[in-house]
């Protein structure tokens, strides 16, 4: 859990930044060659969080091997990443990043409910929270009996539980502290 609040933390910050700038299309290309790169040469991970290669180095390595296939911000995100003993968080972050932002403006979403939830509520449903979280979604519905009633949304890695199965876990947990 904690790791997951690191790698939002980190991400939503360089996001912010970038929309800033006006240049998130560009940042969420540089995590997507980043996703390349990782793949294709898990190694480099290990060099980035070897202990007997300086800081020095590393950050010489991202100027001279990486600065030509990444822009001078996400260059100064990585050392960033290695100045903070991040680095090791570089996979999650650009997996959170992508699933976030790879989407244009949009954001993954997904509403489950028991039961089928008519289009024009599901609409409303969309609306309300892409007003509250000042974001695009892509919001598709499917079906969860698990919740007995109620609905859930997960954007990304957070949830919003109104289902009835959460309700009646927090009564039990109530009741447990509660005893005598």
């Amino acid at each position: 859990m904690k790791n997951r609040i690191i790698i939002k933390r980190y991400v939503e910050a360089f996001m912010a930044y970038a929309g800033q700038a006006s240049w998130v299309s560009a940042a969420v290309g540089d995590f997507k060659n980043m996703a390349k790169v990782l793949q294709k040469c898990p190694e480099l991970l290990k060099f980035l969080q070897a202990p007997e290669i300086t800081g020095h180095q590393k950050e010489d390595f991202i100027d001279r091997v990486l600065g030509g296939d990444f822009s001078r911000e996400f260059a100064q995100f990585l050392k960033l990443l290695l100045e903070k003993s991040r680095i090791e968080f570089l996979p999650g972050i650009v997996k959170y990043a992508l699933d976030t932002y790879s989407h244009g403006n949009q954001v993954e979403a997904s509403l489950k409910s028991v039961f089928p939830i008519d289009p024009g509520l599901v609409e409303r449903i969309k609306l309300q929270l892409e007003s509250g979280l000042n974001r695009k979604l892509k919001l598709t519905a499917g079906l969860d009996p698990e919740l007995l009633g109620g609905v859930q949304v997960t954007i990304g890695n957070m949830v919003i539980d109104g289902s009835v199965r959460r309700r009646l876990k927090e009564l039990e947990e109530k009741m447990e502290t509660a005893r005598v």
